[in-house]
């Protein structure tokens, strides 16, 4: 079965062809060989039957011969010169016949019969009408009664006899001729080799749908299962070898078309861990971004706090320096009325001057912290 396994497809079903051409050639050549041979046997056997039917003719018309020379006989010794007249003529014609049958079945080919039985049979015939048949013809014609009963009653039957042993034996030996049984035998042959021929078709067809099962239909189901599971995705699959017949060849293609959807897997599945991994490293890059840009937005929240709180307290000292003004000039005014509060005057504008400058200093501290808050939100924006 190795062998099976390994042929190629198209070698085994030439081989299979191959065989049923040379099983039908050698029956086909024998076929012919027999109708030829039974042709042969069939024209020796129509030559042996023309051969014996001229034996068969000679004889009977040397019998109508003798029997009408005889009749003729009888009609001289009646007195009836008419009728043994017509009797002689009719048994002249038949001599005449049956030598005829001689020559042509001294000159037939004796087919079947052996050269002796032939050979006696052409001596008696020719030695039955030169020395019995021929000698009462012509007794007859001399009207010489006595020869033609002496020849009759004394020659013609112990040659007669042998003509019929003769005859007998030739006959013995068409009857157990071999032509017909020979010719049977080839019918015989001719018909056990178309029997053996179907026969081993039958063991070739038989063969040949086990061999397309086993080593293609199967081999073809198997890689289409093996392919369909590949392309469902099931690549650890494995498909086993069957062979390095045409289709066992596809398996080591197959198993390569694997091995590289395997490896171009593996290759997806890192490629789709490394993108997951800066994936979440830009995903905490950006939580740090928010956490970080949350922490400057409460950092500018609180600044504008302070700088509400500032702004208050600037508009509070505005408004002290307004009242200010208006006690200064209140107090100009005093001081036109009455000279004793100058000195407490002074006093007062001493004390003014002193929180004019601090609310100077204050103003500059107001401007940095501004400067300050415009520096920190330009670096929140720049980190953004």
């Amino acid at each position: 079965m190795e062998f099976l396994r390994n042929a190629s497809i198209k070698v085994m079903v030439l081989f299979i062809v191959a065989s049923l051409l040379v099983a039908w050639g050698v029956a086909s050549g024998f076929s012919l060989y027999s109708l030829y041979q039974v042709t042969n046997l069939l024209d020796k056997s129509e030559t042996q039957r023309k051969t014996y039917s001229h034996l068969v003719y000679g004889t009977d018309q040397y019998f109508r011969a003798v029997t009408r020379m005889e009749r003729t006989m009888d009609y001289l010794q009646r007195n009836e010169p008419e009728n043994a007249q017509k009797t002689l003529e009719m048994a002249q014609v038949a001599l005449k016949n049956t030598k005829d049958s001689l020559e042509k079945f001294q000159a037939a080919e004796h087919i079947g019969v052996e050269s002796a039985t032939v050979e006696a049979v052409n001596k008696t015939w020719s030695t039955l009408i030169a020395t019995a048949i021929d000698p009462m013809n012509a007794a007859l014609q001399r009207n010489d009664y006595e020869g033609f009963r002496q020849i009759f009653r004394s020659i013609y039957p112990p040659i007669s006899l042998t003509f019929g042993e003769d005859i007998k034996r030739y006959s013995d030996n068409i009857t157990a001729s071999s032509l017909i049984p020979t010719v049977n035998e080839h019918n015989t042959q001719n018909r056990n080799s178309l029997i053996a021929v179907m026969v081993i078709g039958l063991i070739v067809l038989i063969f040949t749908e086990y061999y397309l099962r086993n080593y293609l239909v199967i081999p073809i189901s198997v890689l289409k299962s093996h392919l369909a599971q590949l392309t469902a995705g099931r690549l650890g699959c494995e498909l086993a070898e069957f062979g390095k017949n045409c289709a066992g060849r596809l398996i080591p293609d197959i198993k390569k078309l694997q091995k590289s959807l395997r490896d171009t897997v593996t290759v997806i599945r890192q490629s789709t861990t490394e993108i997951n991994n800066g994936t979440s490293s830009i995903k905490d890059g950006n939580d740090n971004l928010s956490s970080r840009t949350e922490q400057q937005a409460a950092a500018l929240q609180q600044t504008a706090a302070s700088m509400e709180e500032i702004s208050s307290t600037v508009r509070q000292t505005t408004d002290h320096v307004h009242q200010v003004r208006k006690l200064a000039k209140d107090a100009a005014d005093m001081a036109e009325k009455g000279g004793n509060i100058s000195s407490n005057v002074m006093t007062t504008m001493d004390g003014i001057s002193a929180s004019s400058r601090q609310i100077s200093d204050i103003t500059s501290v107001i401007n940095s912290i501004a400067f300050q808050t415009n520096i920190l939100a330009l670096n929140a924006a720049v980190e953004a």
